[in-house]
């Protein structure tokens, strides 16, 4: 049996620009019963400029330095009878340097210290390996109240409802994917897309799969005044080795 899970992760990264970076990563994990699990971690991030930050045609910065973060979550994972499980994971990244689109200037720049804190809930049901299942998962987010501006294309509220059928070699599920209004600065719209799958297992190395999004060709902006596509369909081969 096991009862404590520890992992710890380190890396650095070679930037021609912004130089030599170390981050890690540790996290623990305690299973005081088989049906329940507790988990904590601590990070730090570390992303340089990107090409379009830098030199793109009237928004570049060459000066930008490179993006830094903190970030912590604590959560839970219960295995109820009947084949639920619940999760919820509160979330916290501190930026202490960070890249944004910069309104007044109209260029990108080092926006300076802020903080994006939020909550994931998830349901699911799956009672047997064959037969029916369904997640239901919801996050919440917000940024510190001085710092709506870099919230711009990230929803207060998120909902996704998926409901699927599992077959002994095949497979379907429909999707919801419902946003909130985006209110921080450019203030868009919520929106809803409905999208559906399927796959089929030939045998366990090869599985094929067709998928469809946004099926009910809903017109929506994640960024303003970028199109984003109508009904789509999508089909492949996926092997696993």
């Amino acid at each position: 049996d096991r009862y404590v899970e520890v992992s710890v992760n380190g890396r650095v990264d070679h930037h021609s620009q912004a130089g030599n970076n170390g981050t890690w990563r540790t996290g623990v994990a305690l299973f005081p019963i088989d049906e329940l699990k507790l988990h904590a971690s601590l990070s730090t991030g570390f992303r340089a400029p990107s090409l379009y930050e830098l030199y793109g045609p009237f928004v570049g910065n060459a000066d930008l330095e490179a993006q830094r973060s903190r970030s912590s979550e604590i959560g839970h994972e219960t295995r109820l009878p009947g084949g639920l499980t619940v999760s919820n994971v509160a979330f916290r990244t501190d930026y202490t340097q960070s890249i944004d689109y910069d309104f007044t200037t109209n260029t990108y720049a080092n926006t300076g210290a802020y903080y994006n804190d939020g909550v994931e809930s998830a349901v699911s049901w799956k009672p047997e390996s064959v037969g029916p299942r369904v997640l239901v998962a919801w996050t919440w987010q917000h940024a510190n109240p001085d710092s709506d501006n870099h919230l711009l294309t990230i929803p207060r509220n998120r909902v996704v409802v998926q409901p699927a059928w599992h077959f002994e070699q095949a497979w379907a599920s429909v999707r919801l994917d419902a946003v909130s209004r985006r209110p921080y600065g450019q203030d868009l719209p919520g929106y809803a897309l409905l999208g559906a799958a399927a796959g089929y297992t030939i045998n366990p190395t090869w599985e094929v799969y067709v998928r469809g999004e946004n099926l009910t060709n809903t017109a929506y902006e994640v960024n303003s005044g970028y199109a984003t596509p109508g009904a789509s369909g999508y089909g492949g081969v996926t092997a696993t080795f």
